[in-house]
Parts: structure tokens; C-alpha cells; sequence
């Protein structure tokens, strides 16, 4: 089992358009003199990145299972935890990742419409955060300090998504109905004491202004 971390846990999450990418740019000019860490799931490390491009590819004219693509979720995150945020949390190092837990209940539950999976869900992503079993339970496991979401109406971000030259995944080309099932995922969250939502439709250095406020206060608490 691992010792218990030092360093502040932060994911940003939201769905296709929102910002994020944008954002973690900013994130990481503005904190360039701290002790930040950051990176990004699916990914993280060199196996990790190898899941990520097979979860996220478009190029297969096979469609992926909804199981097989929560079980490719996990296993990143168990790779990525291992390997690269807990040691970096032991350290003392704050880390920044866009995406993490959050996204995998939003895009693999809410949106494929698997709510019967919760459960399994938070068994394997326990597991994959490094919780160890205790009897009947899942204890322990690398936790987030806060959880960041920015939400935007859908129509807004795919509009966005289909204006920008970056890399289109396979989430970016579902219907506008899987992508509003997303965005309730991501909205159920807005009860959780870690947790702030954040207006993406706003102008970007509005956002960018607003989430940095909210970042050092957590890293400073």
C-alpha cells in the first residue's frame, strides 16, 4: 500500500468543446514557477498512450463493445496512477490531469446509456486508483482534491469541435443525444464537495481567469 500523498490532485473535465485543451495551455504558463504535474486520460505513460489511441481511434470498422471500452478506460487509469500520479503526489508535486474518474462515468455510463454498470464502475476504478480490498470493501486509492467541469450546451461545443484543426476522436462524431447524455453525467457531479462547474461558454479568458482563481485556492488550503 501505498504513503499517503502530499501533493494536491486536480482533474478538469467536460465534454467534446468545451475548452480543455485551451485551458490546460494557459494552466500551464501561468503555474510554470509551482510544482505542477500535468498530464492527461486516457494517457499518461508510454502504455497508456497505447490504450488511449485504441479507445479513441475512429479508423475501426468494428464498433467497440461499451464493456470492452470501460474496461480500456480502467486499465489506463491504473497504468497512468501507478506509474506517474501517485509517485508524483508522494513526492509533494501537485498534479493537474485533464480528465480522469468523472469522464469515465459521464462518457461510459451516462453517455452509452449503461447506468446497470455503476457499480462495476466504482469497483474497477477503485481498483485502478490503487484501492486495496479490505474484506467486503475497496479502501484507500489515489483520490481527487477537486474535480473541475466545464460545462457547455452541446450544440456549442461540436460546433466548436468541427471550427478546430486538432485531432478528432471517435467521441467527437456521436449523435448530439450521446453528447447531451454526457453532459448530465458530468452536471450530477455539481453535489459532491470536490467539485466546481464552471461556465465554458463564456469568453475564454473568463474561463481561464475564473479556473486559476479556483486552482490556488485548492493548492493553497
Amino acid at each position: 500500500m501505498r504513503s499517503q500523498k502530499c501533493g494536491k490532485l486536480i482533474a478538469i473535465d467536460g465534454g467534446e468543446g468545451s475548452g480543455k485543451s485551451s485551458l490546460v495551455d494557459f494552466l500551464k504558463s501561468e503555474l510554470s514557477s509551482s510544482k505542477v504535474l500535468f498530464t492527461r486520460e486516457p494517457g499518461g505513460t508510454e502504455i497508456a498512450e497505447a490504450i488511449r489511441a485504441v479507445a479513441l481511434s475512429k479508423e475501426y470498422d468494428e464498433e467497440m463493445h461499451p464493456i470492452a471500452e470501460l474496461l480500456l478506460m480502467c486499465a489506463a487509469r491504473a497504468q497512468h496512477v501507478e506509474k506517474k500520479i501517485a509517485p508524483a503526489l508522494e513526492s509533494g508535486m501537485n498534479v493537474i490531469t485533464d480528465r480522469f474518474s468523472l469522464s469515465t462515468y459521464a462518457y461510459q455510463l451516462w453517455g452509452q446509456n449503461r447506468l446497470d454498470l455503476f457499480s462495476q464502475l466504482s469497483q474497477m476504478d477503485a481498483m485502478a486508483r490503487g484501492a486495496i480490498h479490505n474484506g467486503h470493501a475497496l479502501i484507500g486509492g489515489t483520490k481527487v482534491d477537486l474535480q473541475i467541469v466545464l460545462d457547455i450546451p452541446p450544440r456549442i461545443g461540436l460546433a466548436r469541435v468541427s471550427s478546430r484543426k486538432g485531432e478528432i476522436n471517435r467521441f467527437d462524431l456521436k449523435d448530439i443525444d450521446f453528447h447531451k447524455r454526457v453532459r448530465e453525467g458530468f452536471l450530477t457531479a455539481e453535489s459532491q464537495g470536490n467539485t466546481e462547474i464552471v461556465d465554458a461558454s463564456q469568453k475564454q479568458e473568463v474561463v481561464q481567469a475564473e479556473v486559476l482563481r479556483i486552482i490556488k485556492k485548492t493548492f493553497a488550503s
